[in-house]
């Protein structure tokens, strides 16, 4: 019998898929990581981009992982990753809170949403330190909707990470499309 786990409620089997390689290795290592926003991305493109840069895990920074747009749902997206050979994992903790998100959507601005948001950050610092081992490790990417990192949370994790990272000099790179 297969090694199971259960993701999202589902069974699964714990035997890993390769990962997809659509060219050969680019000249990114270990220790350099990955955010993406799926804003304006179709998941068949969404997909590519991960593997063109041999992404293992997929990090899922939203705070609730729903999407209107169709493939982007937690369970149609953790299913169409695993089909890719693609860890996919959700960190709830790391998500926006509501409050901040509707600030900034009601006319608030990036600076008072940036402070707001790094007060999450200090309050769950134990997981930017889980994603700082993961990257010193793994290939991994941080999920979040937005096109332009420079307007989304993401990229406030990113440089956390960065500046947390214990002199194993992680480096992040913002896939845009």
């Amino acid at each position: 019998m297969r090694p199971f786990f259960i993701c999202c409620g589902v069974q699964r089997s714990a035997t890993r898929k390769p990962v997809i390689s659509t060219k050969s290795r680019q000249s990114v290592s270990i220790g350099n990581f990955f955010t993406i926003g799926y804003e304006q991305s179709s998941i068949r493109r969404f997909l590519s981009l991960l593997r063109s840069r041999e992404v293992e895990i997929l990090v899922d920074v939203r705070e609730i992982p729903l999407s209107r747009k169709p493939g982007f749902s937690k369970h149609h997206l953790s299913a169409s990753l695993e089909n890719a050979g693609i860890e996919y994992r959700h960190i709830v903790n790391l998500g926006a809170p509501k409050k901040l998100r509707e600030k900034l959507r009601s006319g608030g601005s990036w600076w008072d949403y940036t402070k707001g948001y790094n007060v999450v950050l200090q309050r769950e610092v134990q997981w930017v330190d889980e994603l700082v081992s993961l990257a010193a490790t793994r290939r991994i990417c941080l999920l979040c909707f937005e096109r332009n990192a420079a307007e989304c949370h993401r990229s406030l994790i990113a440089r956390k990470m960065e500046q947390r990272s214990n002199g194993l000099k992680l480096k992040v790179e913002h896939i845009s499309y």
